[in-house]
């Protein structure tokens, strides 16, 4: 205390550095609870060293088939879900054989359409991922995946799962694990659903359709007459045209001539037509690939390969016949 303060001045100094110590006491005092809380039994220590396994398991899940079960009881949350899609993913890349409770679960999965709580888009790819993982060595030769695809293409309200359900059959019939006794029935499916006239996905099954047999057998000829008279209804939808178009092989030249110079056909259709007529054609067919080359930009897309692969062919006595369609035995000698 300076002597020039006085007796009040004094009293009123000792008091605030009275309050003042009392306060700083007062938050040393809070820390060593806290502290002393923080270091007490099932409890974290401060430094971080670990974590509350409920905060560990939701932050950052392990790829694991026990996370895939619980995605698909729960839902799970969004990084539960990514990491229950990779775990699928490195069973299928890595072709990982599902232990049985794997493979029932995810087929019960498939049948019943996944949790409510997925979006759309991840129903879809959980979908696609489980069926790569279960056409890997499956318990039943495929039987059960086989018929949940059937059931799908056919009646799913999702056309992308409908499209899904499509390319595994296929993926499965090229790699000979569609089982022997579902062939005849899944050909059946496949030509109801492309000749079903406002069915969405009818090209990708008449595509599957023409490429059954594969390039060492000719498609078959009810395949080939269905697909030129889709390519020519002006009711079916532009790509379900297409598909047909490609499906038809050479049974798609004389109406791919016809589409390909009709102005009032979708440019889409007509470049898919001016594709046929390059790999099908004739010395004939020159003169109205040029005009067409030069009638547009879009078309002169389609035309000048077209062009090029036509008369390649006829310049060279060894490919004078005309290119094979992937599904048709060639006809040139090596």
């Amino acid at each position: 205390m300076r002597q020039s303060d006085s007796p009040l001045e004094s009293a009123r100094i000792f008091h605030h550095r009275a309050v003042i110590a009392t306060a700083v006491a007062f938050v040393g005092l809070s820390t060593l609870a806290i502290v002393w809380l923080g270091s007490g039994p099932g409890k974290v220590p401060s430094s971080g060293s670990r974590r509350i396994p409920f905060v560990a398991e939701k932050t950052n899940p392990v790829e694991s088939f026990e996370t895939v079960r619980e995605v698909i009881a729960s839902g799970g949350v969004p990084l539960a879900r990514e990491a229950a899609v990779a775990w699928l993913d490195r069973q299928a890349r890595e072709r990982l054989v599902l232990e049985t409770e794997a493979e029932t679960m995810l087929l019960d999965t498939l049948r019943q359409g996944g949790h409510p709580a997925w979006s759309s888009g991840y129903s879809q790819h959980l979908f696609n991922s489980a069926c790569n993982a279960l056409r890997i060595r499956p318990s039943d030769g495929g039987a059960a995946l086989t018929r949940i695809l059937q059931s799908h293409a056919a009646s799913h309200p999702d056309r992308v799962l409908r499209l899904y359900s499509l390319q595994h059959i296929d993926s499965m019939r090229k790699s000979g694990h569609l089982p022997d006794a579902l062939v005849a029935e899944t050909r059946a499916m496949l030509h109801s659903l492309a000749i079903a006239p406002d069915n969405d996905v009818a090209g990708t099954a008449l595509k599957i359709l023409g490429e059954w047999d594969g390039p060492s057998s000719a498609t078959s000829s009810a395949t080939v007459e269905l697909a030129a008279q889709i390519a020519t209804d002006r009711s079916r939808p532009v790509d379900v045209r297409v598909c047909a178009i490609h499906s038809a092989g050479p049974a798609s030249l004389d109406p791919s001539r016809i589409i390909a110079s009709d102005a009032s056909e979708p440019i889409q259709l007509r470049k898919a037509a001016i594709a046929r007529i390059g790999r099908h054609g004739d010395q004939s067919d020159l003169p109205s690939l040029r005009s067409l080359r030069g009638e547009s930009a879009r078309l002169a897309q389609a035309a000048d390969p077209a062009l090029q692969s036509l008369t390649r062919r006829l310049d060279s006595p060894r490919d004078s016949a005309p290119m094979p369609y992937p599904s048709l035995p060639t006809t040139t000698t090596p």
